[in-house]
Parts: C-alpha cells; structure tokens; sequence
C-alpha cells in the first residue's frame, strides 16, 4: 500500500511549452467541477459562491458562456448532464442530488425531481455534497465534505458514494474529510480520488464488468496515456504526476491562485479546461476569507498545447 502525497512546496523546472489563456473576459467567485460534454461540444461548471450563475456552459464553437440560477437552490455543488436526457441534469444540492431542466441558454433551470440522498440530515452541522462524475458505465459516484474542513479534531465521516437505480445509494467508503477529485483511467482498470485535506490522491483497482472499487491506495482528471491532472487549491498550478512511478513530470502555471477543477474538452480533447476562485476558503475552518484575488483569478482557463489527451465527460444514467 503506498500514496501519493502532494504538497505546495514542490519545485521543479520545466521548459514552458504551454499557452494558457481564459475562455472570456468574465470572473466568476469559485468556479468548479468542470465537465466536458463531447455531444454539445461544451464545457459546464458551477460557481459555488454565485446564485445568478450557479450553473454555466461554455459554447467552445460560439465561444460564449451561458449562466443561469437554479430555484430555490445555493450553492450548486456539481453538474451533471443525464445520459439520452435532453436538457436533464443532475445537481448536487447540500445532501441532495436533483434532477434539473436547462437548454444551456435560460438564465434560469427549473427542478424537476429530488432523486436521491446520499446521507440523512444529522445534527446541527451536516456533511454536504462536494463532487461527482459518472463512472464508465455511467453510474453516479459522489463525494461528501465534512463542516469543519479540515481544521475537525475528531476524525472525519465524509463518504464517497455510488447511486444505481437498481441498488439505490451505497456507501463505498468513510472516514472522509474532503472529497474534491475522482476519476478513472479504463484502459488500466484503476480509480483515482483525492481527500484535499489528507492531501492525498489514491489509486485504487477497479472492476469494469462489475464496477467494484477495491482499497489499493497509491493516488483529477487522466489523460489516454495514464497520467493524472491534479488542480492545486491555493497553488496556482495543475500537477502532471505518474500514478506507475509515483513521480511529479509537470507543473502548469496558472495565473490563479485558486485552482479547482480540470477537465479534458474541445474538438480534439486536447485542451485542459481548468477552472478558478475568485476567493478561496480557509481550509482549517471552513469559513471564505475575507481576500479577493486580483487579476484572472476567478476566470475559467483553457491550457492549450500540452501534448496529451484526454477523455470525453460522461453522462449519468439513471
């Protein structure tokens, strides 16, 4: 059993190769869990701190953003769209995953549906959703966050969770604080998770035919040639680390220095799509600072030139 442990004091030199630019000119507060539909050909992201523009799609073909509020609901968690839906998604709403309808240009989604609680309301202070994507076979998988961040005494109870219409909700795992990145490489069979507080990212074994999670920790996005994309809160970078040699082999600069989220889009799937905070959140409390980041801090960026490739976002089925 090993792990790889990634900290903000790393430094390593490259030759820069890369460009990275926004997709507009526009700021958001904490922009987050960024999905790339490869059918519309668009990137989709919630800020976490915006009630006007809780949920956004970026048309890379028009090269416009599309904004909207979601009724009665703040902040949004994550979004994702439902497999063979038109126009559905799904939200992450405190425990809460609902079933929305947005055409990507309203500036207002409706809720259709509560579908499922991944926990019962417990105490003064419950978990709340923190992240989720769809599985290879397109199954819901979700992470919790516990109050206190990562300032808790006691041990965490966060859980990652997985949803079938079938079996309904089943914890996978506990003793969480933190859950902000999961993916999956398919042609290695392996799953990876990041615990932000734990500063950990895992790897684990992975069973295509059934889609059981076995405990192999090593090491959020992979690229086709296995590598992994970690999004550095408060380190204004992206790592490139090797999950086979638990070894760093780049470090992007992004001129934020809240960086929340990456994701694989465009034509090619050759862009890294990395999204950004405006402000950031104390992470021993839990509490947003006070500090309001200058410059494209709270803009979406896109990394181009990189030489990798990722994979399509998935949908849900439900």
């Amino acid at each position: 059993m090993h792990t790889i442990c990634i900290f903000l004091c790393l430094f390593i030199n490259f030759v820069v190769s890369y460009e990275v630019v926004p997709i507009s000119s526009e700021l958001w507060m904490q922009t987050y869990s960024a999905h790339w539909d490869d059918a519309s050909q668009s990137l989709y992201f919630v800020d976490y701190l915006s009630k006007s523009r809780a949920i956004n799609r970026y048309d890379i073909a028009k090269d416009k953003v599309y904004s909207a509020s979601v009724e009665g609901i703040e902040p949004v968690a994550f979004i994702l769209p439902l497999k063979k839906c038109c126009n559905r998604f799904l939200i992450g709403d405190e425990l809460s995953v609902k079933v929305i309808e947005w055409d990507g240009k309203d500036k207002k989604a409706r809720i259709v549906r509560e579908e499922f609680n991944v926990e019962k309301y417990e105490g003064d202070a419950p978990n709340s959703l923190s992240i989720a994507r769809a599985s290879p076979n397109c199954e819901f998988y979700g992470g919790t966050l516990i109050t206190d961040f990562c300032g808790a005494t006691k041990a965490g109870n966060a859980s990652l969770y997985h949803y079938s219409k079938c079996c309904g909700v089943k914890q996978i795992w506990g003793d969480l604080l933190l859950s902000a990145g999961l993916d999956w490489n398919v042609d290695e069979n392996k799953f990876y998770h990041i615990d932000s507080c734990k500063r950990e990212l895992r790897e684990y074994d992975w069973d295509s035919k059934t889609g059981k999670i076995q405990y192999y920790p090593v090491g959020l996005t992979v690229d086709t040639d296995g590598f992994v994309y970690v999004a550095m809160y408060y380190g204004g970078a992206v790592l490139k680390v090797d999950p086979r040699s638990s070894k760093l082999v780049k470090e992007i600069e992004i001129p934020a220095k809240i960086v929340s989220s990456v994701a694989f889009g465009g034509k090619h799937l050759d862009t890294l799509f990395v999204t950004s905070g405006g402000r950031g959140y104390n992470f021993n409390t839990g509490d947003l600072t006070n500090k309001r980041y200058r410059g494209e801090s709270g803009s979406v960026f896109m990394v181009k030139d990189l030489n990798a490739k990722g994979f399509p976002g998935r949908s849900v089925c439900l």
